[in-house]
């Protein structure tokens, strides 16, 4: 026997490819709107790191900010960093 697909194997064009391409047309939504979801989170994050670390430095800068609050704004502008790397 040979590798080769008989004709008989191959999908008709009345019954399979109609089923199949309304799959196709069902699923396309949805796979669309994940993608959609997915491109507005991989911009959101950076946004939002950028935005906390605006804040915690304007504590970490402010003239009348005690030592202890600009230690613990510097610790979590750090950890902001270390997370929006990884």
């Amino acid at each position: 026997m040979s590798d080769t697909p008989s004709r008989s194997t191959a999908p008709n064009a009345s019954g399979t490819d109609e089923k199949a391409m309304k799959v196709y047309a069902e699923a396309y939504p949805i796979v669309a709107a994940r993608r959609s979801q997915w491109d507005q989170l991989l911009w959101q994050v950076p946004v939002l790191t950028l935005t906390a670390q605006a804040f915690l430095f304007s504590i970490a800068l402010a003239h009348d900010t005690t030592r202890t609050a600009r230690f613990i704004a510097c610790l979590l502008s750090l950890v902001m960093t270390v997370l929006s790397l990884t």
